[in-house]
């Protein structure tokens, strides 16, 4: 019998505390990301992505609110303007389980930039990062800016924007 994948978006609100655990576990694992403060900026975030395959989660994603600091550290970095209106959210935490690697980065992010419609959103990825840099070509967005070194791992960082889509009024 083929293998089911689902993907689940909540907002951090709705999620358990369990599956505020499971996501924590699953983004602190891969080494990227620091986790210090990293629970407090899950509540923070507009929402959650949880992929499950056969009940088992295997990847997680999230459309944060990144707060000014850090919206400035990135626009320095990588010499682009990140402003808020302009770029109201971030698509980061993509984390896959190493066994369920190939494909499922599409199928967690893709829903989250559905909800992201009006607004524009700019994501960070390693420079060698090839499946992350496809999928975000494939929800539209565009590298962009200067490479950089990461604070968290050691490899370098490009910066992604997706600008707003405008839709007319008839």
């Amino acid at each position: 019998m083929p293998s089911v994948a689902q993907c689940t978006v909540k907002s951090p609100q709705a999620c358990s505390q369990g599956e505020l655990g499971e996501f924590f576990d699953l983004v602190a694992s891969a080494g990227k990301v620091a986790t210090a403060g990293l629970r407090g900026r899950l509540q923070e975030a507009h929402s959650l992505a949880f992929l499950r395959l056969d009940g088992v989660l295997v990847g997680v994603a999230g459309l944060k609110r990144p707060n000014q600091g850090y919206r400035e550290r990135v626009a320095v970095s990588s010499g682009e303007s990140l402003p808020e209106p302009t770029y109201a959210f971030e698509l980061g935490w993509v984390s896959v389980a190493p066994s369920a690697v190939g494909g499922k980065s599409i199928a967690l992010c893709e829903p989250l930039i559905l909800l992201t419609a009006t607004d524009g959103v700019f994501a960070t990825t390693g420079t060698d990062n090839g499946r992350m840099q496809t999928t975000l070509g494939k929800l539209g967005f565009a590298r962009v800016g200067a490479e950089w070194e990461s604070k968290e791992a050691d490899e370098m960082l490009c910066l992604f924007v997706k600008k707003a889509t405008a839709y007319a009024v008839d």
